[in-house]
C-alpha cells in the first residue's frame, strides 16, 4: 500500500467513491436502417434484457467490499462511535498498544479491507510546536521516499482535527536492541547477517535522502 495523504476529516482524498450508474436505459433507441429493425416481440425482449443486465451490474458494483467500507465511514453509527472513542481511524481498527513516548503513542491496528496488521503512530497536534511540526513533516517526507526490504514502510498519513496518524509496516520481531537484550550475544554468523542488512538499509537511506533533502531545502 503506497503512502497517501488524507483530508482533515480523516478520509483519504483518493477514496472518494466514484458515482455509480443510475441503471436506467434510454427510452429512445438510436436510429437503425429498415433492414436491421427486429420484429416488435424481439425488440421488446432485447430491451428488457439490456435493462436487467445494467441493473445487475450496478447493484454488484455498489455492494463491493470497498464500497461498503466507504459507505460505513459516513453512515454506520457503530463505525462513527468507534471513531469518536478512538477505537478506529480511517480503515484501521486498533487492537492494542505497542509503546508510548513524549509526543506520541504507537498502536497495532488491522486494515478492515485487506486484513493486514500495521503499526499506527499517533501524535497529539496540541503538543506539537512549530519546530516539532517541521521535524514531523521531514520525517513523513523521508519515509515516503524510502522503499527497502529492511526499512519500515509508511503506508498512509491520516490527519484528523486533533491528531496525526502514521500507518506503518508492522515489524513483528520487535527492536534489535530488545532482541539482543533478551537473547544475549549474537553468533558471528548471525551478527554478520544483521550487519549486512543494516548496511544495505543505510546505503539506501543516504542515497535517497541526500537528493530529497536537497530538493525540499531541508
Amino acid at each position: 500500500m503506497p503512502a497517501a495523504r488524507v483530508s482533515p476529516a480523516g478520509e483519504p482524498r483518493s477514496w472518494s467513491p466514484t458515482p455509480a450508474a443510475d441503471g436506467q436505459v434510454p427510452d429512445v433507441a438510436p436510429p437503425a436502417s429498415p433492414g436491421d429493425t427486429p420484429p416488435p416481440a424481439n425488440r421488446e425482449r432485447l430491451s428488457t434484457t439490456t435493462t436487467t443486465s445494467t441493473i445487475t451490474t450496478t447493484t454488484t458494483c455498489a455492494r463491493s467490499p470497498y464500497q461498503r467500507l466507504l459507505d460505513a465511514l459516513g453512515s454506520d453509527e457503530r463505525w462513527q462511535k468507534d471513531v469518536a472513542l478512538g477505537r478506529r481511524v480511517g480503515f484501521y481498527r486498533f487492537r492494542g498498544e505497542l509503546g508510548t513516548g513524549n509526543f506520541s503513542q504507537v498502536k497495532v491496528a488491522v486494515h478492515c479491507l485487506v486484513k493486514e496488521k500495521v503499526a499506527v503512530k499517533i501524535l497529539d497536534k496540541s503538543k506539537l510546536d512549530a519546530k516539532t511540526q517541521r521535524m514531523l513533516a521531514r520525517e513523513i517526507a523521508s519515509m515516503e521516499s524510502l522503499h527497502h526490504p529492511h526499512i519500515i514502510r509508511l503506508y498512509e498519513v491520516i490527519e484528523t482535527l486533533s491528531r496525526v496518524h502514521l500507518a506503518m509496516e508492522f515489524a513483528q520481531g520487535g527492536e534489535l536492541f530488545e532482541k539482543v537484550t533478551s537473547d544475549g550475544r549474537y553468533s558471528e554468523e548471525d551478527a554478520r547477517l544483521v550487519f549486512a542488512q543494516i548496511a544495505s538499509a543505510l546505503e539506501h537511506m543516504v542515497r535517497e535522502l541526500e537528493h530529497q533533502w536537497a530538493r525540499l531545502g531541508f
